[in-house]
């Protein structure tokens, strides 16, 4: 099994797998990105950026998407926003605002993945 790390700086990732430089927000380098892939797990998320729900949104609808037309098998959605039982997340909006984010890109890649001709379905998991 290969494993792929995606990240917008591959020149600096030194973790596990190989790195391919991607960025959601891309479409082209998205979309090579995903050529050949059977599984993703996405972990994506745009905390420093005053629109940070609209941009999440949009990058899980393009994942989705992109995702269904290179023929993945399955997409493990994990959203990094939640409740550490230790330290609760200074606001509670903010918590409320990722869960909404989470299930919008969910439902998103729920659609793009049935529309893929008969494939079979992501799986998408919210934390």
């Amino acid at each position: 099994m290969d494993v792929r790390a995606m990240t917008r700086h591959p020149e600096r990732y030194d973790g596990p797998g190989t790195p391919v430089g991607a960025d959601v927000g891309d479409e082209e380098s998205l979309a090579a990105a995903l050529a050949g892939v059977d599984v993703a797990i996405y972990l994506v998320h745009s905390l420093d950026h005053a629109d940070f729900e609209a941009r999440d949104a949009d990058a899980a609808r393009r994942f989705g998407r992109l995702a269904a037309e290179a023929g993945l098998r399955q997409i493990v959605y994990l959203g990094g926003l939640g409740r550490d039982d230790e330290e609760p997340l200074p606001a509670p909006a903010l918590a409320a605002r990722g869960r909404g984010t989470a299930r919008r890109g969910r439902r998103a890649g729920h659609r793009a993945a049935r529309r893929d001709r008969g494939r079979p379905r992501g799986h998408l998991l919210g934390a």
